[in-house]
């Protein structure tokens, strides 16, 4: 009997946050108004529900549509819902496609609404439902700030590495080595980065332990096998001696 007036309090405060969260998922914000405020920025509540919306809007296929191979897509997103509201959400989106540098080969900016079933489950990309809306749905929209995150962004994603070729160093010593060399490079500061060549273009003809500048798009590679989590997809590779 003691042990059962422990826990209701902690049951009690369970249930609370239980049926709170059914009541919001249940009735959500009417997020379709036209008259809807726009929101200058907000804050994320959420932020394991916008990396996966984020994720998912990179991979979705009328988004990320390429005019030429090998280029790359960015994309970022507005939330024009109320921080707290939950699925459906209003959302801007923009993207970019780039090549060798951070001018636009073709972009698209559009209102979107998306919806998923469950927003406390595991979010799966297959179960996002993505529907474009007529830019009059928002008609006070200002693109400007999208606009600039999505420099920001591409800024940050296009990086030049003074260092020198190796083979990515293996984060297990200990054991049996194999013989692969996988190529990287390392700067001054020791940071290894994995080399990217869709192309086939750098990579075959860099000799290891030669002095390069490396420009190209970094991007999250995480690795079970190499120290480096990080790929730079190469755009350039010139000789140099270190900066």
């Amino acid at each position: 009997m003691a042990k059962t007036i422990k826990i209701l309090p902690f049951l009690i405060i369970v249930a609370f946050f239980i049926l709170s969260a059914a009541i919001f998922y249940k009735y959500p914000p009417d997020n379709s108004s036209p008259n809807l405020p726009v929101p200058t920025g907000s804050v994320s509540f959420f932020p394991a529900r916008d990396q996966a919306i984020s994720d998912y809007l990179q991979s979705h296929l009328q988004l990320s549509r390429k005019t030429v191979p090998d280029s790359s897509v960015f994309c970022v997103f507005e939330n024009l819902s109320s921080p707290q509201a939950l699925f459906p959400l209003s959302l801007w989106v923009r993207c970019g496609e780039f090549s060798d540098s951070p001018a636009e080969l073709s972009s698209i900016s559009v209102p979107v609404t998306l919806d998923y079933p469950n927003e406390l489950s595991y979010f799966d990309p297959d179960k996002f439902t993505l529907t474009f809306l007529e830019k009059s749905t928002f008609p006070a929209y200002d693109s400007a700030q999208i606009n600039s995150r999505l420099d920001q962004l591409v800024k940050s994603k296009l990086v030049t590495v003074f260092g020198r070729i190796i083979c990515l160093t293996h984060k297990d010593t200990g054991g049996p080595q194999t013989l692969e060399c996988a190529y990287g490079i390392r700067d001054s500061k020791g940071v290894e980065y994995g080399l990217g060549d869709t192309k086939m273009q750098f990579i075959m003809s860099l000799p290891i332990n030669r002095d390069v500048v490396v420009t190209g798009w970094v991007k999250p590679s995480p690795s079970a096998k190499y120290k480096s989590d990080t790929l730079i997809e190469i755009i350039s590779v010139s000789d140099s001696a270190k900066p």
